[in-house]
């Protein structure tokens, strides 16, 4: 009986497999997540590169329909860019607000933010972020920040305190102005000029507004689910501003696990980056690094990063010193992204610019991403390598070279912007834009991101910018509708399955009877 009992359970057990791949076949798997940061590096009337932008006038693009501006009488207008800026159209006449949308699928939570540059800035000068925006006819939510400056605001002849916004973009068929404004905050700190850094997050229905580091503020919305980030310029003749850089990624995440991101251009001038606490270097108070060696023979002590305005580097003077190292405080999450902008002034020995990924601030192990930094064009020894920091125990020198790519498009110069991530166990390295390398390692699985620069005399080289940001990957979904409610995130982990809901008016317009 026994026997007879088993086979039967092997027939049903086979018997089920099939429908049961199938339906494991059938859920969509993780999403990955989107990425994209660049300095503007051509000179575009349309801004494109090489396709990553759709702007007004782009080929395939109707936004004529949709109106905008102050009274919602105007047509979107386009972005151009020169090298190493973005702006709208210039001239006399007045024109719509210019809008540029990233091309390809994003996940719904996004983070974008952008660095301002006023040149002459007249009429109602804007700053915007947009967040699930319509490619098809630009509806999505935008971010604004008047950029007259930070101390005044002057639009339409009256003069008003700067001011930071939110608005929805409400399409077509909409009422005139064909806009909503969520909510506008006064005030002296709201105003945006040169070297300001904004950035805007849409997490659920939570959308989160930062000025320099700094939050600004923090609303819900539910009017739209879905879109692409991207940016923009309020009505006028706004060639008179624009950006200098921008990123945009989405933070795939169905848990409660929070984003974290920095960017800075390095405002101030310290002996010992700090900016407030938001960085450690050696010397720090409270950071011993002592026990960790370097170098390339493993016999140097870490040094730490300076900075001068606009500009991070490591030591100075004739003599040898360590690698330098910064690593950004706080909890980060283990999928990871840092990028940096390059800076030459006269480099000597042996250059490299360094990105640092699950770094531990306790001993300094970690991932470390290095180009050398001789030039673009550089030598057939050019190089860009992936190592790990192996701390004190470890055997001389330390460190473990995990791979070495030479050729002359390795090297960097300025202006070069260099970029590396990690999610899971894979080790991907950009150069403007294009990757160089991808790996897999499994040493580390927590730290905190930072750079730093090779041992010896570094001052004479450094970057500009540096920007990190954790990506928390998704769990697998699916989704299911209901007569009452609308279950959403139904979340399959091997060992259960849980769901979550949301009332019907608040699922996305498509899952709603009677509208389209």
């Amino acid at each position: 009986m026994k026997t007879q009992a088993l086979h039967s359970f092997k027939r049903t057990t086979l018997a089920a497999i099939p429908a049961l791949l199938l339906y494991i076949g059938a859920l969509p798997m993780p999403a990955s997540a989107a990425s994209y940061t660049t300095h503007f590096p051509s000179a575009e009337p349309l801004i494109s590169e090489g396709g990553h932008w759709i702007t007004a006038a782009t080929p395939g693009v109707n936004w004529y329909a949709t109106l905008c501006g102050g009274d919602g009488v105007r047509h979107i207008s386009s972005v151009s860019t020169t090298p190493g800026y973005a702006s709208g159209p210039t001239g006399p006449e007045r024109f719509g607000d210019s809008l540029a949308l990233l091309t390809g699928t994003w996940n719904p939570d996004q983070m974008a933010e952008e660095t301002v540059r006023e040149l002459r800035p007249s009429s109602a000068p804007e700053v915007e972020i947009r967040l699930r925006t319509s490619p098809r006819d630009a509806t999505g939510y935008e971010i604004i920040w008047s950029a007259f400056g930070k101390h005044r605001s002057s639009a339409y002849g009256k003069t008003e305190p700067p001011y930071v916004a939110i608005a929805t973009w409400n399409g077509p068929s909409s009422a005139q102005p064909h806009y909503t404004l969520l909510r506008v905050f006064h005030g002296p700190d709201y105003g945006v000029a040169t070297g300001d850094v904004v950035k805007a997050t849409i997490v659920g229905n939570i959308i989160t507004g930062y000025k320099n580091g700094k939050q600004q503020f923090q609303i819900t919305d539910n009017t739209f689910f879905t879109g692409n980030p991207g940016f923009g310029f309020n009505a006028g003749p706004s060639g008179t501003y624009g950006i200098t850089s921008f990123t945009a990624l989405d933070m795939v995440s169905d848990t409660q696990v929070h984003a974290t991101s920095y960017a800075t251009h390095f405002p101030n001038a310290e002996p010992l980056i700090s900016e407030g606490g938001r960085w450690i270097t050696a010397g720090s108070p409270g950071v011993n690094w002592h026990e960790t060696m370097c170098g390339e023979k493993g016999d140097q002590h870490i040094s730490s990063v300076s900075t001068t305005p606009g500009y991070a580097f490591g030591p100075t003077g004739p003599e040898r010193f360590g690698d330098s190292l910064a690593l950004l405080t706080g909890t980060w999450n283990s999928d990871q992204m840092a990028e940096e902008t390059v800076r030459e002034l006269r480099p000597s020995s042996a250059p490299e610019v360094e990105i640092r990924l699950r770094t531990s601030p306790h001993d300094a192990t970690g991932y470390e991403i290095m180009w050398s930094a001789f030039g673009k064009t550089g030598t057939p020894s050019s190089y860009v390598a992936i190592a790990t920091w192996n701390g004190p125990s470890s055997p001389p020198p330390h460190y473990t070279l995990l791979k070495t790519l030479r050729g002359p498009g390795y090297g960097v110069a300025t202006g070069d912007v260099v970029k590396a991530t990690i999610v899971g166990n894979t080790i991907t390295g950009y150069k403007n834009g294009d990757q160089q390398f991808q790996i897999t390692d499994n040493t580390f699985s927590t730290g905190n991101p930072g750079f730093g620069f090779d041992e010896g005399p570094s001052g004479t080289y450094g970057i500009t910018s540096f920007t990190a940001a954790d990506m928390v990957p998704r769990i697998p979904v699916i989704t299911s509708t209901q007569s009452a409610n609308r279950t959403v995130g139904t979340t399959i982990t091997p060992y259960q399955i849980t769901a979550r809901t949301i009332p019907r008016a608040m699922a996305p317009p498509d899952c709603q009877p009677g509208l389209r």
